[in-house]
């Protein structure tokens, strides 16, 4: 994934407001172990995070944003510390945000988590939860994985991570390479395919774009879930004109940068492997990626008999 996309949302991660059903925040103490709580803003307008997050709004909007709490602590010698909890609706949009900002995976707190110097996040159920200091030291890095176990424990529900995430073959799958979304932005600005949503991604397509294979021969593989088969058709049929208009021979193309292309439509699922270096693995890459759409059709045929 892109550096200077991460390291901006890493540092750039802000909250919002009140609350929708289920759990509410989680309520924070006003002192914490020597910790006083010296500041509380609660957004709950896409207006309010505009003007909170400078630059950085977009990414949450597109994850379903609903409001977020943003605390502030200090201790008298030690650095800010400020924790963020973001509602983001649903747990998969709680994970998508999460799959963004990570290129490694954690179960430290919440059911995936990732810590770098002076920042903890993890998500939880609809929850996603982003805790930093200003400054790194012993006592303010303590804090804040102290504070990270306190959120997780009141923070009761759990979700279930996207369920696209189940046709992505488990071998050679880098850890931590994995993006879910479902704005096609974040497919261009990982992996450009065009300037145009010829995939025709939305709110009601969740997608996957995931790492496979050592970084000398790094392949893409993406996969789109459609609501229904005439959706699906039109937007392979769309992706067909711009990259293979003569047809693919044996689901596979070469392209000018004599890399290969697999491609295939599997009910109302696309999948595309991406940048491979040999046509064999690239294929055998979408065998596999099919192979479990199959098997996730096969097994709701059979709960729905």
């Amino acid at each position: 994934m892109k550096l200077s996309l991460q390291f901006l949302l890493l540092f750039t991660l802000l909250p919002y407001g009140a609350m929708t059903n289920a759990q509410p925040f989680p309520e924070l103490p006003a002192r914490f172990n020597g910790w006083s709580l010296t500041d509380k803003l609660i957004l709950d307008t896409h207006q309010s995070l505009y003007d909170y997050i400078d630059g950085g709004a977009e990414l949450y909007i597109s994850y379903g944003f609903k409001n977020a709490i943003s605390c502030r602590y200090t201790k008298e010698g030690q650095p800010e510390v400020t924790a963020e909890i973001f509602d983001l609706g649903t747990a998969s949009d709680a994970y998508g945000v999460y799959s963004q900002t990570r290129d490694k995976e954690e179960k430290d707190y919440g059911q995936g988590s990732y810590y770098v110097s002076g920042a903890q996040f993890f998500w939880k159920g609809r929850f996603w939860v982003s805790l930093m200091t200003g400054e790194t030291t012993e006592e303010s890095e303590s804090f804040l994985k102290t504070l990270a176990a306190f959120i997780d424990e009141r923070i009761t529900e759990t979700g279930e991570p996207p369920a696209i995430l189940s046709v992505l073959p488990a071998e050679e799958l880098v850890p931590g390479g994995t993006l879910y979304f479902h704005h096609y932005i974040w497919l261009n600005s990982y992996y450009f395919i065009a300037s145009d949503n010829i995939l025709e991604i939305d709110n009601d397509t969740p997608a996957i774009l995931a790492k496979y294979g050592v970084p000398e021969e790094r392949i893409y593989l993406l996969a789109i879930q459609y609501p229904d088969s005439t959706k699906a058709g039109q937007a392979f049929a769309s992706f067909e004109q711009q990259f293979f208009p003569g047809g693919l021979d044996d689901n596979t193309i070469k392209t000018e940068e004599n890399t290969w292309i697999s491609a295939g439509l599997y009910y109302t699922t696309i999948i595309v492997v991406f940048n491979g270096k040999e046509k064999t693995k690239a294929r055998e890459l979408l065998r596999k990626a099919r192979d479990l759409v199959y098997l996730n059709q096969d097994q709701r045929s059979k709960i729905k008999e």
